[in-house]
């Protein structure tokens, strides 16, 4: 909405794709303003969000694994989550989170080892 206001006070568009150019990079940083600014007046804790979340686990097996999850250390547990659970590119957490898209992966390789050497512990 507030493109489209900024829009109507503009007043030099040469033609129409002029108009469409201005309109995505306009609404692109108006996002990115927002984005910046719910960051920064809202940090929430990732483990205050899944209590709230509503793709809860299904069955115990998805309640032991999300545990599991829980217990990561934060930089892990937070990728691991962003990944697997709310279904976020590497590219995405990696904007989102302020890293390179190479330490997400290597999170996320990292992560999967601790929960496969935790998983492999349990069936023992």
């Amino acid at each position: 909405m507030d493109t489209f206001v900024a829009m109507m006070k503009q007043e030099s568009f040469t033609d129409e794709k002029h108009i469409k150019a201005w309109l995505i990079r306009t609404a692109e940083n108006k996002s990115i303003n927002v984005l910046r600014s719910a960051r920064m007046r809202k940090n929430q804790p990732i483990d205050e969000v899944l209590e709230n979340t509503l793709c809860a686990p299904v069955n115990d097996s998805e309640y032991e694994l999300l545990d599991m999850v829980m217990r990561l250390p934060e930089k892990l547990r937070t990728t691991i989550y962003m990944y697997y659970y709310e279904d976020m590119t590497a590219a995405e957490i990696a904007e989102a989170l302020g890293i390179s898209e190479h330490t997400v992966y290597k999170r996320l390789e990292r992560g999967r080892s601790s929960l496969k050497i935790d998983l492999e512990g349990d069936a023992i």
